[in-house]
């Protein structure tokens, strides 16, 4: 890698702010469906779509390829297009040496995760938007975030840096060349790993010995700065505390969900989650929202709340779906992408106060106010921003139990006087200029949002989540499936993209949690049809895992994804859902699945533990005691109801609930259920395909549990 390396240091020596305008020319991405690649159809930059058009005149022209990644919700990918691809000066170096192409990383994750890899491993560190210089064939050799227009001390300009790659592809194109070979045959240099010897146990303990490491005891969550939520990390360890008993666990997630959902990485006005934050106490967000975040902290604030009984938990699974119903739904019941972090070309503005702002609003209580929400003359953002010195996040550093006695209240009228304040506050911003919102809709992401409404429905028996899972459901069956393949993609009224092994996974994973909710063996046949349509289409019999996306003519090579990021892998939910299967099936092509699985991940996740605990979590499931829980009898009847609230008090991650009921037809899947029975309501309660006597009263079923 010694030719890259010196390539690299050679070279690095070195919005929604849209730009449209209907007295420019369009570029050839004002056709696109995607709202990102749409907000750059106007720049003077003569962008394309990724496609066979673009490298076509790549290979024509001769000329390297301009590679820009991002998404509309983006806030510095809004910064560089405004400073540069806006830039009449930028577009003339940019359109005379290269062939420009823009990619919308949430249409084309694969993509993304291709030259991401790269980025990575170049230069230790990647994000959004990303930038590289690829030749002709799509090979890369150079990347980068951020760019300004021009040098600014040791980072090298946009201009001179496209300068530099148009006159060296000029008079040495073969350097170039041999480089981006050198590169892209190491990113390929990945061997099917070795037959390693696969210790569940000794997983489980690693990843919670370097969590406790990774822990920050005052603030909660891992490392300093910036802090992401990753939600997953939170369910391994609600399940690690369950099998240890230790305390210290349980201490971990419980103050690392209380501090994000206290400070400013939550939005107390309109509610929902900022997709991460720029400081150690969570105070300080980057302003965007995600619905990802939203449907992965909805699933761990749920099942934070069945381990602990924490109303603020519960609360904050209300509000968080109340926020998305109210800003996030589409027309169609499926829910957006995302919310922009700026509005009028600002960072944040839609969400920042100054306190003279709100002692005007809320009056004589201005004062409580400010006190509750940490809110000074001298705002929280002149930390980061000094045009908004007088601006502040709300956000909290105290409890509400400790607020009230801070105040001499009781803890139910400080919160009550306090939703009555944010609600005038809310008010008021809804009179602002509002971010802008990425309409289109994702399989992934929303099969997420099912997920999260079955959980919330699981442990708070609210049938409200019960009925909007269904319909959730419904619509990404009816919506996503076209002429036998799923597709990634909904946006407005077309499919768009094959679906990947991430749509797949979730769409899996959201169809067994929703037939926890009302145990309609239809969707329980759709997973286990889905999940093997995933296997027929992506699972690669070399690697012994499954490929991000079905091989393509315009990737350069296949991506394989297996550490969790902001999200969990696709890879790590199927081994989840491939345990499950079994469990309910007994069908020993899912056992084999997840054998094959174990392979691929073993190295990694000795590795790193702590980078896979959504593949620990399927390790957990299957390796850890766990109960098949078989209810012979109809669901409208008194007891198997009783049973079923029962059940969603408990704390109880590993099990699977079958309910066997007149036409169910529930026989012809699972191996547990035959229809040989006298007496119902009947309990079964089972573990490793061994079931006790039944019982027929809840206290009996309960105390087997135990």
């Amino acid at each position: 890698m010694r030719i890259v390396i010196v390539l690299v240091i050679f070279l690095s020596g070195v919005s929604m702010v849209n730009g449209s305008d209907v007295n420019k020319k369009p570029n050839h991405l004002i056709n696109e469906s995607s709202y990102y690649l749409r907000q750059h159809a106007y720049n003077p930059v003569d962008w394309y779509p990724w496609g066979k058009e673009a490298f076509e005149k790549a290979k024509r022209e001769n000329k390297p390829i301009f590679l820009s990644i991002g998404y509309s919700t983006c806030h510095w990918c809004h910064v560089m297009e405004e400073e540069c691809f806006e830039d009449k000066e930028v577009a003339r170096v940019l359109n005379k040496y290269f062939v420009c192409i823009k990619v919308d990383r949430e249409e084309r994750p694969d993509i993304d995760n291709i030259y991401m890899d790269f980025a990575y491993r170049i230069n230790g560190s990647g994000g959004w938007p990303l930038n590289l210089f690829l030749t002709p064939d799509r090979k890369p050799f150079f990347a980068a975030t951020y760019i300004p227009k021009h040098t600014r001390g040791k980072r090298i300009g946009l201009i001179e840096l496209a300068e530099k790659v148009g006159q060296m592809w000029r008079e040495n194109p073969d350097f170039i060349l041999q480089s981006a070979d050198k590169i892209t045959t190491a990113l390929k240099e990945i061997t099917p790993e070795k037959d390693n010897a696969f210790n569940p146990d000794f997983m489980l303990n690693q990843a919670v010995t370097m969590f406790k490491h990774n822990y920050d005891s005052d603030f909660g969550g891992f490392g300093f700065r910036p802090k992401f939520p990753a939600p997953h990390n939170y369910l391994l360890l609600l399940r690690m505390w369950k099998k240890t008993k230790d305390k210290e666990l349980l201490n971990i997630v419980v103050n690392s969900l209380t501090q994000m959902r206290l400070r400013g990485i939550y939005d107390h006005v309109g509610g929902g989650f900022h997709r991460y934050s720029v400081d150690r106490i969570w105070r300080i967000p980057h302003f965007e929202k995600m619905l990802y975040d939203q449907a992965m902290l909805v699933i761990a604030y749920s099942e934070g709340y069945q381990a602990t009984k924490n109303s603020l938990f519960k609360e904050t699974v209300e509000d968080t779906l109340a926020f998305c119903e109210r800003e996030l739904q589409s027309e169609n019941g499926g829910f957006y992408s995302a919310i922009d972090a700026d509005s009028e070309g600002k960072e944040g503005k839609f969400y920042l106060w100054s306190k003279g702002e709100i002692d005007k609003i809320l009056g004589k209580d201005g004062d409580f106010f400010c006190k509750v929400f940490n809110v000074e003359e001298v705002g929280v953002m002149a930390e980061t921003d000094r045009e908004n010195t007088s601006s502040n996040v709300l956000s909290m550093s105290e409890t509400f139990e400790q607020l009230a006695k801070d105040f001499g209240m009781k803890e139910s009228e400080l919160k009550s006087k306090v939703r009555m304040l944010l609600e005038k506050l809310y008010r008021v911003r809804e009179n602002r200029v509002r971010p802008f919102t990425d309409k289109k809709v994702l399989l992934g992401w929303n099969s997420l949002m099912l997920v999260a409404y079955s959980k919330a429905f699981q442990v708070t028996g609210d049938n409200r989540f019960k009925e909007r899972a269904k319909s959730l459901a419904d619509f990404l069956l009816k919506t996503f499936e076209k002429n036998g393949e799923f597709y990634r993609v909904f946006n407005k009224g077309e499919l768009k993209v094959k679906a990947t092994i991430d749509d797949y996974a979730f769409l899996v994973w959201g169809l067994l949690e929703y037939y926890q909710c009302g145990f309609n063996t239809f969707y329980l046949k759709k997973s286990i049809d889905i999940e093997k349509k995933a296997i027929q289409n992506l699972w690669d019999k070399e690697f012994n895992c499954f490929d991000f996306s079905k091989k393509t003519e315009d990737l350069i090579m296949p991506v394989r994804k297996f550490s969790d990021g902001a999200i969990p892998s696709g890879n790590s939910v199927m081994y989840l859902n491939l345990v499950t299967l079994y469990k309910i099936t007994g069908d020993k092509g899912f056992k084999k699945y997840s054998n094959l699985l174990e392979k691929a991940f073993a190295q990694k996740v000795k590795n790193y533990p702590m980078g896979f605990s959504m593949f620990l979590c399927g390790v957990y499931a299957k390796y850890e005691k766990g109960y098949e829980i078989v209810i012979n009898g109809e669901l409208k009847d008194r007891e198997v109801d009783k049973f079923l609230k029962a059940l969603s008090e408990i704390y109880l991650p590993n099990k699977v609930v079958l309910v066997n009921y007149k036409g169910s037809s529930l026989s012809k899947i699972s191996s547990y259920v035959d229809n040989n029975f006298e007496k119902t309501p009947e309990f079964r309660i089972c573990s490793g395909f061994s079931c006790k006597l039944p019982v027929f009263k809840t206290k009996d079923a309960l105390v087997l549990l135990k």
